[in-house]
């Protein structure tokens, strides 16, 4: 993996983390609110050096489904963004600046699942004597 695939990942778990950290320090927010932008980073982040890595992860299926549901929230925030910027007071353009932000740092990790789920085939026919030589 080159420094600059490092690099990306470690922002991604950055951001997961900065969000459980805020939300700890400051006391609000549910289980959901608290930690799954967390467990979202630790999947995409997963998803992404699967397919660095070419290796096999879980199952192909479980991929594509991480995939859909990764796209199908993010035209969700896309939504909601357009829809807050065009009704909302100026004060809270920093809020949507950092959604906005967050969702432009989860693109590269979903194209990488995209690959891996539906165009690496070769990937998920690894034996196990080919990854025990590797």
């Amino acid at each position: 993996m080159s420094n600059i695939h490092r690099l990306y990942v470690s922002l991604l778990l950055l951001s997961g983390a900065a969000q459980l950290v805020h939300k700890a320090l400051t006391e609000t927010g549910g289980f959901s609110s608290r930690y799954l932008p967390l467990i979202v980073a630790v999947v995409l982040a997963t998803g992404f050096i699967g397919h660095i890595r070419q290796r096999p992860l879980l199952k192909a299926w479980c991929w594509k489904v991480v995939f859909g549901v990764s796209v199908l929230a993010s035209a969700c925030i896309v939504a909601g963004l357009l829809y807050f910027i065009l009704t909302a007071a100026g004060s809270m353009y920093l809020v949507a600046g950092i959604a906005f932000f967050v969702l432009v740092l989860v693109i590269p990790a979903q194209v990488a699942i995209y690959r891996y789920a539906y165009k690496s085939a070769g990937v998920w026919h690894i034996t196990a004597d080919k990854i025990s030589r590797d």
